[in-house]
């Protein structure tokens, strides 16, 4: 399970890396935080994962919420600023990072069927 979560994490790091590098400068600035912030929070998951190895589909739901809340509140940071190019760049970066993980969503029975599940 780890390595879904590997993948899918590195996926929307190399997205974050093109969206940290766009001509708004508010998005490129948000993007560069989240970056870090995400990384940490990766790491910080995995140690716990190890600890509490669980149903691949918890591990991943629960990945996915954590995530989602955070891009999420991000989002609404940023329509607070009500500038709508801002958010509307803000917003495809949110649902491509969203994408990766929901398209890596449909492996979630195979891995369970492998862990007995």
């Amino acid at each position: 399970m780890e390595d879904l979560l590997d993948t899918t994490w590195e996926k929307c790091f190399k997205y974050m890396e093109k969206a940290s590098q766009t001509k708004n400068e508010k998005v490129a600035n948000l993007w560069k935080e989240k970056l870090v912030h995400c990384k940490k929070c990766k790491e910080g998951y995995f140690e716990n994962l190890k600890r509490t190895s669980t149903d691949p589909l918890e591990t991943w739901t629960n990945a996915f919420r954590k995530c989602s809340l955070c891009l999420l509140g991000d989002l609404e940071q940023v329509v607070k600023d009500e500038d709508v190019k801002t958010v509307e760049a803000y917003k495809d970066s949110v649902q491509s990072c969203m994408a990766f993980m929901m398209a890596e969503f449909s492996t979630i029975p195979q891995k369970r069927a492998m862990t007995g599940q």
